[in-house]
């Protein structure tokens, strides 16, 4: 999909978000899809 982060960029930019810890916590490929999501609106 246009504007998907590729694996590479991903081991980069992953690092550098906050974790998602505590019981309301999603699952860490969340942050990847959302951050994809953020990237494809703004194309």
């Amino acid at each position: 999909m246009r504007g998907d982060l590729t694996d590479e960029e991903w081991v980069i930019i992953g690092g550098l978000l906050p974790p998602e810890r505590g019981r309301w916590s999603r699952p860490a490929q969340d942050n990847r899809l959302f951050l994809n999501g953020m990237l494809y609106t703004n194309h």
